[in-house]
Formats: structure tokens, C-alpha cells, sequence
């Protein structure tokens, strides 16, 4: 949480985007929406995470799935793979090129303000 209040008072945009079930959509927005102060939103699908990341022009991405991220769309020239499933890894390894594998919000932090 303070990772995103950090980003996001620094300029950049922020939001969190999840891949859930319609009928979650409210639960999770009441849990969420208590501990961030950022854009939350919803898609009940992969392609419609990629959509999402077009629409509001995401740069820079974190998701604990390495296929997600390589499904991403080109404009996202930022990944980062936090606590890879290591199962995922291995077979998803020829996409391990395309992102920066990360364990805690502080690296991502940190590799974000050498940029």
C-alpha cells in the first residue's frame, strides 16, 4: 500500500487491475478500496486486462503470473514478475527475457527510480 501512495504521489499513474468473476467485483472493491487510493479495475478476462492496459496507457505493469505478462501489449514496456510461481517459470521461460523478476515492492521501487 505505501508503494503505491509513494508512486503515485511521485506523478506516475497508478491503478490496480483485477481478473475476477463479475459476481466478486463488489466484495473485493469494498476490501480494496479501504487500503488504496488508487483506480480499481475489473475484467473477467486476459484480453480484457490488455485492453485495459491500452485504454489508460500503462507503461509499467506488476503481476505474480508470468504468462500474464506476456500477454500484455506492447505499449507495456515495463514488467515486472513479483514472486514468480516457480512451476510458471519453467514453463513459461522463453517470456523470462521480457520482465525483471522481483520478490518485494522495495526492488520494484527501487528499479523505478533509477529510470
Amino acid at each position: 500500500v505505501e508503494a503505491l501512495s509513494w508512486l503515485k504521489a511521485r506523478g506516475d499513474k497508478v491503478c490496480l487491475i483485477s481478473v475476477c468473476p463479475k459476481e466478486e467485483w463488489e466484495h473485493l472493491k469494498e476490501r480494496v478500496l479501504d487500503r488504496v487510493d488508487v483506480p480499481l479495475y475489473f475484467c473477467e478476462t486476459e484480453d480484457g486486462k490488455r485492453q485495459l492496459c491500452t485504454e489508460h496507457r500503462l507503461a509499467t505493469y506488476v503481476d505474480g503470473s508470468l504468462l500474464s505478462l506476456g500477454q500484455l501489449p506492447e505499449s507495456v514496456t515495463t514488467k515486472f514478475l513479483f514472486r514468480p510461481k516457480k512451476k510458471e517459470v519453467l514453463q513459461y521461460a522463453r517470456l523470462l527475457k521480457t520482465v525483471i523478476q522481483v520478490e518485494t515492492w522495495e526492488q520494484i521501487l527501487l528499479k523505478l527510480m533509477q529510470k
